[in-house]
């Protein structure tokens, strides 16, 4: 379970749990998702450009060219 406060990130309970531990370090460089009211739809573009390359139903630089083509729209309209 995580701490859901920074004073509780620092107890042994947290510190001395190696996982728990690398979890906390890396929250210091860790960044929320994109703030866009697009972002479902944002997401829905990675999600299928992912699934386009895995299938080979497109190079992964055309899946990528074209979520990114989406991306840019979403980001212009919303």
């Amino acid at each position: 379970m995580m701490p859901v406060c920074k004073e509780t990130s620092k107890k042994s309970v947290v510190t001395d749990n190696n996982m728990m531990k690398l979890y906390i370090e890396q929250l210091s460089t860790a960044w929320a998702r994109t703030p866009s009211p697009a972002w479902a739809d944002i997401d829905k573009a990675i999600s299928e450009a992912f699934e386009k390359a895995v299938r080979k139903k497109a190079t992964p630089q055309q899946a990528l060219d074209e979520a990114a083509k989406k991306i840019d729209e979403l980001l212009k309209t919303k």
